[in-house]
Formats: C-alpha cells, sequence, structure tokens
C-alpha cells in the first residue's frame, strides 16, 4: 500500500509537534498529528544520547502520487468503505497502517514513558480510585492511548470514559450471547465458555460499581466534615449547605435521581420512600391536599403498605426532619425546632392526604411521625430539648423521645454524631478498600 516511507528525528526549537507527512510527488500534501494515535508518545522524545526530539515521518507512495488533487491540497481517496466509489484501499487504512508503523519504530523511545505510566496509573488507582482496579484488564487498549503526561483530574476522566465504554461494549456482547443461535447442538461447551467469560467481565464491572458506590460515600463524608468548620472569615456556614450535601433544596423524589441524594448520613431507611420534599410549601406537595404554606426542611412520605385498604392514606408514616446552622445556640420561639415541627404536624393533620389516583382522603389520626433535628447542641438546644421532655442520648450527642399527643418519635441529632455514626455504618466497607478514616 504505501511504497516508500521515512522517518526523521527533529532537533530544532522550531520543531513542536510529532506529524506524519504524506507526500506527492515530492512535496507535502497533507499533514496528521501523531500525539494521541501513537500510544505512549510524550511531547519530547529522547534518544541515546539523552537529546530530545520531535518525530516526523514522511509517506509517498504511486498511489499517493496518482490521487493527489490539482492544487496539491488533499487526496481524493475516500476516508472509510462507506462512501460511494470507495477503492479497495481507503484512507482510514493508510493513516491506520502509518500510525501503527510509527508506533512500532518509536517503541524503543516510548518505552520508558509507558512504564512511567503504567506506575503512576497502578499508584493513581490504588490511592484516588480503587474503583477501577477490577475492570483495569478489560481496558488496557483505551489506557495504552492514554497521554503519559496527563494531569490527574484528566486521567480520572479518561479512565471513567473508557469503563463507561466497557458497560456498553459488555452491554452488547451479552445481548449479542443472548440472540447467537450459531452454536448448535455440537457447540455447547463452546457457548458455556464464552458465556462464562462473560459472567467473570460482568462480575468485575459489578465489583467496580460497589467500590465506586462505597468511595462516593467516603468522599461525601470527607466533603461533609470540611463544611461543618469555620470558613475563612472565621464563620460557620449556614444551615442550607448541609442540608443541600444530604437532599438538594427546592427539589423531590421524582426530580433527583438515588445518586444525587445522602439521606444515608441521617438513616439508611430513608431512601426508601414513596414521595420526598425538600424545602417546599406542604401546599405544593402531591401526597397531600393543604393550604399551609410552611416549608419543613425534608419531609418523607413513607413508602404505602401493599395490602393498605383504599380509605386510609397512601403512606403509613411521614418523617420530618429539621436542620440548624452549625454552633448556633440562640434560638427564639420561632425558631424553635420543637415548636416547628409541632405545628408543621398540626397542619398536615389539619389536612386530607391524596392518593395515586387523586382522591382525597383523612390523614389517619392514629398515623406515626419521626422528627429528626439535626443541629449542633448547646446549652439553649439542650434546654430547648428538656422543656419538650426528651431524654439525653446515652452517648451525650442527642435527645430522644416519644411525644403521645403527636403521636410522633423525635430525635435530636448532632452534626459530629451524624457524621461519626455514618462513619461507624460504612468503617467496615472503607477498611475493606483501604480507605483511610478517622472515627470521631
Amino acid at each position: 500500500m504505501i511504497s516508500e516511507s521515512s522517518t526523521s528525528g527533529l532537533y530544532s526549537a522550531h520543531a513542536k509537534e510529532h506529524l506524519a507527512h504524506f507526500c506527492a510527488n515530492d512535496r507535502v500534501v497533507k499533514s496528521e498529528r501523531l500525539s494521541g494515535k501513537v500510544p505512549n508518545l510524550v511531547r519530547h522524545l529522547e534518544d541515546t544520547d539523552g537529546r530530545k526530539f520531535v518525530y516526523a515521518a514522511y509517506i509517498d507512495s504511486d498511489l499517493l502520487n496518482s490521487t493527489v488533487n490539482s492544487e496539491r491540497t488533499e487526496f481524493t481517496i475516500a476516508k472509510d468503505k462507506s462512501e460511494l466509489f470507495a477503492m479497495d484501499i481507503t484512507w482510514r487504512q493508510i493513516r491506520d497502517t502509518v500510525v501503527e508503523q510509527c508506533g512500532l519504530y518509536l517503541s524503543p523511545f516510548t518505552e520508558t514513558a509507558r512504564q512511567n505510566k503504567a506506575e503512576r496509573i497502578d499508584g493513581f488507582v490504588a490511592a484516588e480510585a480503587p474503583m477501577y482496579r477490577p475492570i483495569l484488564k478489560h481496558i488496557s487498549d483505551k489506557v495504552e492511548m492514554i497521554d503519559p503526561e496527563i494531569e490527574d483530574d484528566d486521567l480520572d476522566l479518561k479512565l471513567y470514559e473508557a469503563y463507561h465504554d466497557f458497560q456498553v461494549e459488555l452491554k452488547a456482547e451479552g445481548q449479542g450471547l443472548l440472540q447467537d443461535d450459531q452454536y448448535g447442538e455440537d457447540g455447547f461447551d463452546e457457548y458455556n465458555a464464552k458465556l462464562k467469560e462473560y459472567f467473570e467481565k460482568v462480575s468485575d464491572v459489578n465489583a467496580a460499581d460497589l467500590v465506586r458506590y462505597v468511595c462516593h460515600r467516603k468522599a461525601i463524608l470527607d466533603f461533609l466534615q470540611k463544611q461543618l468548620g469555620t470558613q475563612d472569615n472565621g464563620k460557620y456556614r449556614r444551615e442550607g449547605r448541609i442540608h443541600n450535601i444530604i437532599f438538594p433544596m427546592g427539589a423531590t423524589s421524582d426530580e433527583i435521581l438515588p445518586d444525587g441524594q445522602n439521606l444515608w448520613l441521617i438513616d439508611e431507611k430513608l431512601a426508601y420512600h414513596a414521595f420526598l420534599a425538600s424545602d417546599k410549601q406542604l401546599r405544593t406537595m402531591e401526597t397531600l391536599n393543604n393550604k399551609s404554606q410552611k416549608e419543613p426542611d425534608i419531609i418523607v412520605f413513607d413508602k404505602a403498605c401493599a395490602f393498605a385498604p383504599a380509605t386510609e392514606a397512601p403512606f403509613p408514616a411521614i418523617v420530618i426532619i429539621e436542620f440548624k446552622r452549625p454552633m448556633r445556640d440562640d434560638y427564639t420561639e420561632e425558631k424553635n425546632p420543637f415548636v416547628q415541627i409541632r405545628k408543621y404536624i398540626t397542619d398536615i393533620r389539619s389536612g386530607k392526604a391524596r392518593t395515586p389516583d387523586g382522591r382525597d382522603v383523612p390523614v389517619p389520626e392514629g398515623i406515626p411521625f419521626y422528627c429528626y433535628v439535626v443541629c449542633d447542641i448547646g446549652s439553649h438546644l439542650e434546654q430547648l430539648a428538656y422543656d419538650f421532655e426528651l431524654m439525653k442520648t446515652p452517648d451525650g450527642q442527642g435527645f430522644f423521645g416519644f411525644k403521645k399527643q403527636y403521636n410522633a418519635y423525635f430525635e435530636v441529632i448532632s452534626y459530629s454524631k451524624m457524621v461519626t455514626d455514618a462513619k461507624k455504618r460504612n468503617a467496615v466497607l472503607f477498611n475493606k478498600l483501604g480507605l483511610p478514616s478517622r472515627i470521631g
């Protein structure tokens, strides 16, 4: 296909890029960059004497001579087989062959970069991104093409892109296996071997997904802990910052995907609900027929029982979460969290519940409320909790109690306790992956 080619190392400071020059009749017609196409090609290569150079390849052939246009700016060769009147040889084939030959020629000069990149990726995965460890062997072709001089943030993105592409390829492979009937009765062993190989890949992807999920939790906990400290101006952040980490303000569960919320920080069970509204007026909620303009920080309507009578509310319990600014301890009557939650309960009971088919039914008197106040516990908040007849938890980091007149269970959780308890619940997973986690 290519009758002649030549290569050279350019030591001039004016030469900035590795290029392949396609020639016709001893003149360059077009040039293409080799960076990003030849594996492990760093910005400057080194020869055996340690001198830095850039690489140039010059490609000439009878085919190129005969297909150059009259302006000598392009070749009249089809890009690929999809083009009408494409010849046996396409530009894609020419370019791929040239890139392959350039890679082979340069391999002695790129070997050091390849080794350094492999060590760097192994270290990055071990320390920063263990979710990629189970699938590295399946994406080696894409890892090979990663720029050895890439920044860490871009490296993470490239690995994620390769991970996503592998998932797509694996899904197509699985569909193909299910639909493939080429093996017949005599090909069972071959088909079984391919199926086994496929499920081994699926197992690796599942392991990567689990690791990614655990790493996400670790990152959220580290970020949350930073938000609870003071800012550069010495002040504490408002509660809205913590609120948004747990569930975005002004949104509902119909708008936020599971990965976009972190209710597990308070209680793992909160992720399983029928409907959730964050910083929304009660009158706007589709599960209620209510005129109240009050806005609970987070209100969760529990999942309905499968066999609940049609006359009952479409949810068996309601959860209310109220956040207070970190280190706040100057509560007025209006901002007293226990008074606020009591008013929410009263307003909800005064309205009606709305079933999925749009019918209004009374909110049953016996429906239980589970109420969380998430805050820092100073002397004033502590006195408010005692006045509300709540008991201090054994660890001294919260309060709890059941208020019979509201059929409501109250729990006060300090920010420190929320973070510490979440770390304890996830510690076995963090330790399994070797992720450092200081509890407390």
